[in-house]
């Protein structure tokens, strides 16, 4: 059988300002040898962008985490645990202290 398909998660504001102004950030970040430049240069950016600049942004965000929950109410994966699963074996540990609980409580009073 085939796998299900993954839902997309949500993106955030930042991503989609980084989608929509690539050309503009790999410009603020020429001339930098190492792959980091882009990182830096994206998120002086971002940082110096005002509210008004990041609002189309946030506002795309918020409709994708808004789509995302709606796919995942509506994918049927409860998560959880099946209640019908086998219980897992206890550990050597366990069985040896289930075994000389009585002892060790007397003991400590």
């Amino acid at each position: 059988p085939a796998a299900p398909q993954r839902i997309k998660p949500a993106a955030t504001a930042y991503s989609f300002w980084c989608a929509a102004n690539r050309g503009k950030i790999h410009g603020a970040a020429a001339g930098d040898d190492k792959g980091t430049g882009f990182s830096v240069a994206a998120s002086k950016l971002w940082a110096a962008a005002s509210a008004e600049e990041k609002q189309p942004f946030l506002e795309a965000a918020a409709r994708d985490k808004a789509r995302f929950s709606r796919e995942n109410r509506n994918s049927g994966k409860g998560g959880g645990k099946d209640p019908n699963a086998p219980k897992r074996p206890l550990t050597a540990f366990m069985l040896f202290a289930n075994e000389h609980r009585a002892e060790v409580a007397a003991s400590v009073g």
